[in-house]
């Protein structure tokens, strides 16, 4: 299996991943917040959705828009003004892995001209070839899938 493949196989699997890693944190610890700054775990999970639906539309600009401009957008005024905590979890997760099943779908069609040449700009990231979307889409559950142990971690020591 070569680089891409494995990462479209992470990509895929993100939200098993994800729903595999809520089974160690007590539902009661969700919203418990390590300082002011930080996210909680159900704030983690809208997230996780809100950032597949923005990825989604990315990678399909990258894909039909050779040369797009990408956005970026601010995730904590997403996370206060749309209010994560009163959005289901649950939801935000069936979405999540319907929209990354669809995609796979669509990448594993995608011409290897178009994996090649296409790319976007980021304002803050600069160019991003599809390849690069990939792998900072693939590898982001993951990284707070870590974050979230981090917050059970606190929740724990909190408690003692």
């Amino acid at each position: 299996m070569n680089q891409r493949e494995q990462l479209l196989e992470d990509y895929r699997r993100a939200p098993d991943a994800v729903r595999e890693a809520l089974r160690r944190f007590p539902a009661e610890m969700w919203k418990y917040r390590m300082d002011e700054k930080s996210w909680t775990i159900h704030e983690i999970l809208i997230h996780l959705c809100d950032s597949d639906i923005v990825s989604s539309m990315r990678c399909r600009r990258i894909i039909a828009e050779n040369g797009a401009e990408l956005e970026p957008y601010n995730q904590n005024a997403w996370v206060r003004e749309l209010d994560y905590h009163a959005q289901d979890p649950e939801e935000a997760l069936n979405l999540m892995s319907f929209l990354r099943k669809y995609n796979y779908k669509m990448l594993k069609s995608v011409p290897e001209l178009i994996w090649a040449t296409h790319n976007a700009f980021h304002m803050d990231l600069g160019a991003i070839t599809l390849d690069d979307w990939l792998s900072i889409y693939a590898r982001h559950p993951y990284l707070h899938i870590e974050q979230m142990e981090r917050i059970h971690d606190a929740w724990k020591e909190s408690r003692q």
